[in-house]
């Protein structure tokens, strides 16, 4: 019997043991959770005020009218910029119009579009010369004049009809 007493005893030393560590474990534990979550409060505060003190500085910044005035030029840049093409059209005009009176070319229509315009031009015999001599003067001319706001593209087709040639031409913004 005496046996039986001593390997109770045993087995109740060892859960007395066993509860004592898992109770050691559980409290440690609860310290380390504890400075854990204590630490990550700290951060977090720090955080915020570093937030809250970015919010105020890009206020303040939002304040400058420089600022302002850059903000409405992204907000508004795309049609900034077809107006910006569109006002361009004037100087095409009167650039056509200097062709006009260099190469004594006359241009029936004109089509612009994405950068490219296309116009019919007319050259016509006269005392100023053949109409086909203005022609291939005006292509030559106009490829080698560095002062041209266009390239003139690959001119596919040259009508004649009794005293003009007619052609199509394809200008793209230099």
């Amino acid at each position: 019997m005496s046996e039986i007493k001593e390997v109770y005893k045993i087995k109740k030393l060892r859960s007395i043991y066993v509860s004592i560590g898992f109770f050691a474990f559980v409290v440690v534990l609860t310290w380390v959770l504890f400075f854990y979550n204590s630490h990550l409060d700290k951060q977090t505060t720090l955080l915020q005020n570093e937030i809250t003190q970015k919010e105020n500085s890009i206020k303040e910044k939002k304040e400058n009218k420089a600022i302002q005035i850059y903000e409405l030029y992204i907000l508004n840049k795309k049609v900034l910029e077809r107006l910006d093409k569109n006002s361009q059209i004037v100087s095409f005009l009167n650039h056509i119009e200097e062709i006009t009176q260099k190469y004594n070319v006359v241009f029936e229509w004109f089509n612009y579009s994405n950068g490219m315009l296309s116009l019919d031009a007319i050259t016509v015999s006269d005392d100023n010369g053949f109409d086909y001599q203005k022609a291939s003067k005006f292509i030559e001319g106009y490829r080698n004049d560095e002062e041209s706001l266009f390239n003139l593209g690959f001119i596919e087709t040259i009508t004649t009809i009794e005293d003009k040639e007619k052609f199509n031409i394809k200008l793209e913004l230099k």
